[in-house]
């Protein structure tokens, strides 16, 4: 059994208006929920084994509160193509990991990861996890369990939700 753990990054910083969008940093309440969801990750058992992460600069810094709080946190892998990626871009980085890497996490931006999220589902989720489809918040972690016994083989709707949980629920 695989798992894959999918993150938004943190809220985002608009004081800057000339600031383009790949460029804006975290708000406060961004790198505070980023290291909240760090320590959950590894309070919970989640530490990511591995990352891949958007360059865009909120991701970048969510990665670094985050890693912050992680017993071993490993070196992200920076890709260009996560930016605003759709959901075919994140099922290819998943796909591309290395098999051997364990509990990866995907640390990247609404509205594709929400809809990789979805559409990774084989189910809806019961109770309050039905949530996690209606909204990806800020600094959201879902944890997925796949049966793929290979990265490659990692394939739409063969998810099982494990874990979701928002920075809110913690406080």
């Amino acid at each position: 059994m695989r798992l894959l753990i999918l993150m938004r990054h943190g809220k985002s910083g608009w004081d800057d208006p000339t600031l383009e969008d790949h460029a804006r940093p975290l708000a406060l309440r961004g790198r505070l929920a980023s290291a909240l969801m760090g320590a959950w990750l590894r309070e919970t058992g989640l530490a990511p084994e591995a990352a891949r992460i958007s360059d865009a600069r909120r991701v970048r810094e969510t990665w670094e509160g985050l890693a912050r709080e992680l017993p071993a946190p490993p070196a992200p892998e920076v890709m260009p193509e996560l930016y605003h990626a759709a959901p075919q871009a994140l099922l290819s980085a998943a796909q591309g990991l290395p098999d051997a890497a364990g509990r990866p996490l995907l640390l990247a931006h609404e509205p594709g990861l929400g809809a990789f999220l979805r559409l990774m589902l084989a189910q809806r989720p019961a109770g309050g996890a039905a949530r996690a489809l209606d909204s990806f918040p800020t600094a959201a972690v879902a944890a997925l369990e796949l049966e793929a016994p290979r990265w490659r083989d990692l394939r739409l709707g063969g998810a099982r939700l494990a874990h979701f949980a928002r920075p809110k629920d913690l406080v």
